[in-house]
């Protein structure tokens, strides 16, 4: 349930940012931890309907969300005679420093002007609510996809934040759509990582992100395995091959920058038929060179023991790749009947980038208030300063002032084993140092070159 979870945000919530095909392989590297996400391709189990139940789970009624494909779904509502609501599962945001709204949103012309789509918050696990959005008739019901997004405040970080759609569309021929809802935002832990997602393939759609070498007439197919993978749908697909009489290939078709990333890993799920035999199987490959030289990263077959009819998760490590600019990956199968099956699902590639420094807060902070909480503290690149918040959130005040000992712009802050804080000056390209109490320069360090 737990990977499941993980994977169940299928990429096409990126695709208008990140990817203009429409499949399940994306670039985020701005990508936010997602505290909710529903892409509406199985059911409506996170959300519960009120009023006339008339909400569902279907392909695009007139119009497909741009980029998502053919076979995309959609939680879709028409014929609701007075209102239909939609309410999703209260949402725990108090983890979170800030946070944002996302969906796309289609709203037939035919919509009267007594009738609409509404988008209504809740901090407090619906007791009072507040509307954020409203199209109606002449406003906003024009047959078209629209990708919305909506800050949410202070308020709403608590942990009985709830989000619900409100429809009214009395007709047949009224239809009312909503997709990839995501409530996304800035985690805050002590110390924070953030592990961004580089590449997610799900195989829901095409192949056409994979560049496919084969023998004879075989290649990687996309199929429903038999066993499905557990807690997965029936109707999951995953990448096949079968019948291949030499190593067939899938490589992804473009190269990837790891540079900006610490601790990199590929995780993707597996299965070996049982009826595999000797040096055939399943590979993972890898090339810091563009695809010039490869070296194997894992090989499952009934050399391994690992052809056992079974899904498996697998992590695998590529941290020697971290100073790679042309990283590419490589998926290679072999399997000499059509007997012999070998199938890969959700392959995922993760890297971690930045941090935000927490540690016991001064005794008087900067803005001369007594504090007994930890605090975050967080480089403001731009204003050249550093920023103190509490650990729920809370703006403390400017823990280092602007330019305060010459710090032009500040790229990350950490604080040392002497208790003083630093601050890497991006400007100057000098390592600056600050009193761990008050946040005032420490005289006589102009600043340590950066290495």
């Amino acid at each position: 349930d737990q990977i499941q979870e993980k994977l169940e945000l299928t990429t096409k919530d990126y695709n208008v940012k990140n990817n203009q095909n429409g499949t399940g392989l994306i670039n985020a590297v701005n990508a936010m931890p997602f505290a909710f996400s529903d892409t509406f391709e199985s059911d409506l189990s996170k959300w519960t309907e009120i009023n006339d139940l008339d909400w569902n789970v279907q392909g695009e009624a007139e119009l497909n969300v741009p980029d998502h494909g053919i076979s995309n779904n959609v939680a879709h509502v028409d014929n609701c005679d007075t209102y239909c609501i939609l309410q999703s599962t209260a949402i725990d945001l108090s983890d979170y420093v800030d946070a944002q709204l996302s969906f796309w949103r289609y709203i037939d012309n035919s919509v009267d002007a007594d009738e609409y789509l509404k988008v209504e918050l809740s901090n407090d696990n619906g007791t009072n609510w507040n509307q954020v959005f409203l199209w109606t008739n002449n406003t906003g019901n024009d047959d078209t996809w629209y990708h919305e997004t909506h800050s949410l405040d202070s308020s709403y970080l608590t942990g009985n934040f709830i989000v619900q759609f409100n429809a009214s569309a009395s007709s047949f021929v009224e239809d009312i759509e909503i997709d990839d809802v995501i409530i996304s935002g800035t985690l805050y832990t002590s110390p924070v990582s953030t592990n961004q997602t580089i590449i997610f393939e799900d195989f829901e759609g095409d192949m056409s992100n994979w560049t496919l070498t084969w023998d004879s007439d075989e290649w990687w197919n996309i199929a429903v395995p038999s066993p499905q993978i557990p807690d997965y749908n029936s109707t999951n697909t995953a990448a096949v091959t079968e019948d291949c009489d030499y190593w067939c290939t899938m490589e992804y078709y473009s190269p990837i920058d790891l540079t900006p990333y610490t601790e990199p890993k590929i995780s993707l799920w597996r299965f070996v038929d049982s009826e595999v035999d000797d040096e055939e199987g399943l590979k993972i490959e890898a090339s810091a060179n563009n695809g010039t030289t490869w070296s194997e990263l894992a090989y499952w077959s009934e050399d391994t023991g690992d052809n056992d009819d079974t899904w498996h998760f697998e992590t695998i490590d590529i941290d020697s790749y971290t100073n790679s600019t042309e990283f590419k990956l490589r998926i290679t199968g072999y399997s000499s009947n059509n007997a012999e099956e070998n199938f890969v699902d959700d392959i995922t590639v993760i890297g971690t980038i930045g941090t935000i420094e927490t540690t016991n807060p001064p005794s008087t902070n900067s803005t001369g208030t007594n504090s007994t909480n930890y605090s975050v503290y967080l480089a403001d690149t731009d204003d050249k300063e550093v920023l103190a918040f509490s650990m729920n959130g809370t703006y403390i005040g400017d823990f280092v002032t602007a330019q305060s000992g010459g710090l032009g712009r500040a790229w990350d802050v950490a604080f040392g084993p002497d208790d003083n804080l630093y601050a890497t000056d991006t400007t100057s390209d000098v390592i600056r140092r600050y009193d761990g109490a008050d946040g005032s320069p420490i005289s006589g360090t102009g600043g340590w070159p950066l290495l």
